[in-house]
């Protein structure tokens, strides 16, 4: 089956990226009472002048712990270390299957090609949505724990939720990248790079409202906390981006004739 095949090649990549999320977390939760202590410090360093960075550090240091736990988990954690995980796992979609030479084999089989291409995303998203969710639903347990702090479960779910769709919408287009393209670290090297640029960009001022991380924006999280509310027409834009590139991903798919 084309979906066992998709979770048996990539199950334990997640795995990796989710001990990273939660170690992340861990480490974070652990040093929040030092960011405290060392905030008026912090605050003074060059780089807290920039506007962008001194906004952040505006909402981490004085929107109390939830300000600095979606600082930490919801950018650091989710938008950086969650595009780590769709670069590795959507990068060798095709160019895995070109460079072992199993991709007529694949293609062989009374398997259509949507069906070869949908199995495979709607694994990796769940995967991915595993990785989002579970990490998230960790946090409130081990605020409590470790520094007696508290973050109201159902809100955090609802951020959850959206990072969800932002880091799905980053797997499908990584899926339309590696449909057309025969070479797996080739594709990861241009993904790992435009991602790298985007992330950049996020923190300059003349450019951040192009970065492609707005879309799971610290602030748009402390909305989304504040209220309980989703943004939903983000997330439906989010939802239409997946389908086009989706349908994208199929067209150059089809065109294959390796």
């Amino acid at each position: 089956m084309i979906w066992k095949k998709a979770l048996r090649e990539n199950w334990w990549k997640a795995a990796v990226i989710f001990a990273l999320l939660e170690l992340n977390l861990f480490a974070s939760i652990l040093l929040y009472p030092d960011f405290q202590k060392q905030f008026g410090a912090i605050m003074q360093l060059a780089l807290a002048k920039t506007p962008v960075v001194q906004k952040m550090l505006e909402m981490m240091g004085l929107g109390g712990f939830r300000g600095y736990f979606i600082a930490q988990h919801f950018f650091k954690g989710l938008s950086l270390l969650g595009t780590v995980a769709v670069v590795l796992l959507g990068s060798g979609f095709i160019g895995k299957e070109v460079e072992s030479r199993t991709a007529e084999i694949l293609l062989s089989r009374p398997v259509s090609r949507e069906r070869i291409l949908g199995s495979y995303f709607v694994v990796n998203a769940l995967l991915l949505a595993g990785l989002v969710f579970l990490s998230t639903a960790s946090a409130p347990w081990l605020s409590a724990v470790l520094i007696e702090e508290t973050l109201e479960v159902g809100p955090l779910l609802l951020s959850a939720l959206h990072s969800t769709l932002f880091l799905v919408s980053l797997f499908a287009a990584t899926l339309f990248v590696s449909s057309l393209s025969s070479e797996q670290a080739k594709t990861a090297l241009f993904l790992g790079g435009f991602f790298l640029l985007m992330a950049l960009g996020y923190f300059i001022q003349t450019v951040n409202g192009y970065s492609i991380y707005k879309w799971n924006d610290l602030f748009l999280h402390q909305a989304i906390l504040s209220t309980g509310r989703l943004p939903w027409e983000k997330d439906l834009f989010l939802l239409l981006g997946i389908g086009l590139l989706l349908g994208g991903s199929l067209w150059a798919f089809r065109r294959r004739d390796f």
